[in-house]
């Protein structure tokens, strides 16, 4: 049996529960032990430090070692003097077609006052003159006789035939007012100044051919394509779509000119 007492005493007990805000405070109570703030501090006070191990002293040298490093090299690659590019051997060989290709660029302003048709010079704007400076460099660095005939296919014929596009149109304009003169300036650049710096670097020279003016024959031109035009014109030369390309120094056809020619149909 119980005495009376303790039951006495055990219903007026009051049971604090320990919450999560209130569970630091009464943990000493939990383990029947009662500190003051002063036992706290001089406990705490009391307990040695540990001392850092090796193994985080060598690590953190390591990681100022490897920043330091990479300080230096920072600096060195901002002092480093970068080095000067190797000139091209060849390039004394190729500096007259330069000097005949920045020729066009020299005479832009008069190219835009003869040609009457805007549409027709803003292509050749972007399609020739737009691309001088770039043909001027990767002719400046070329270097040996694969790398030139490469180049030759790839950049420099293509050039060549759009400017013979645009002196086509030119010569169609030209036709109507029966004037040449600013055709033959063309042709004194193209068929004099580089064709014979081609045959200088043992290229190519180009075959002459005169829209407009010339009549189209059989195995000495290539026909692209025909048009139906007026009968004066009949079988002529009306556009060259790609040049053809004679020995460097002879007359032998290596590649027909590529054109258009003129057919008149007799409506019956």
């Amino acid at each position: 049996m119980i005495p009376k007492k303790l039951i006495k005493l055990s219903k007026n007990m009051r049971v604090d529960t320990i919450t999560k805000q209130n569970k630091k405070s009464f943990a000493p109570l939990c383990f029947g032990e009662i500190q003051s703030k002063e036992e706290r501090n001089l406990a705490t006070s009391a307990s040695p430090k540990r001392a850092p191990s090796l193994s985080s002293s060598k690590n953190n040298n390591a990681t100022r070692k490897r920043k330091a490093n990479r300080r230096k090299t920072k600096e060195n690659n901002n002092t480093r003097t970068k080095p000067t590019p190797k000139q091209n051997p060849n390039l004394h060989n190729y500096n007259p077609l330069i000097t005949a290709l920045c020729a066009l660029l020299d005479r832009k302003e008069h190219d835009e006052k003869q040609c009457d048709n805007n549409r027709l010079f803003k292509i050749y704007n972007r399609r020739v003159l737009g691309r001088v400076e770039k043909i001027c460099q990767e002719l400046a660095q070329l270097e040996g006789v694969e790398s030139e005939l490469s180049w030759v296919q790839k950049s420099f014929l293509p050039f060549l035939n759009n400017f013979a596009i645009y002196y086509s149109h030119v010569c169609k304009d030209l036709y109507k007012k029966e004037d040449f003169s600013y055709s033959r300036e063309l042709e004194q650049w193209l068929y004099e100044d580089i064709s014979n710096e081609c045959a200088q670097l043992n290229w190519f020279a180009l075959q002459k051919v005169y829209p407009y003016r010339d009549r189209f024959v059989e195995g000495v031109h290539s026909q692209k394509r025909v048009v139906s035009i007026q009968e004066g014109l009949h079988d002529t030369i009306l556009e060259i779509r790609s040049l053809g390309l004679l020995e460097p120094q002879g007359d032998e056809i290596v590649e027909p000119s590529q054109v258009v020619v003129g057919i008149y149909v007799q409506n019956s």
